[in-house]
């Protein structure tokens, strides 16, 4: 995927997860996306904490 991405001209990639999801970030963490910001979200009436995480292709 992340070739495909850069045969198509992108630079870069970015996701968001729960923050409090330890499983899906250092999923990510493996894959070399590291940590561009936190910031809190509503989701379903409830506040959650989210992690904006940015890779460089």
């Amino acid at each position: 995927m992340f070739g495909e991405l850069r045969q198509a001209g992108h630079e870069g990639d970015w996701l968001a997860v729960m923050a409090e999801n330890d499983l899906a970030r250092s999923f990510y963490d493996a894959h070399g996306f590291e940590r561009h910001e936190k910031r809190t979200v509503d989701l379903a009436g409830q506040s959650v904490d989210d992690l904006v995480l940015v890779r460089e292709l």
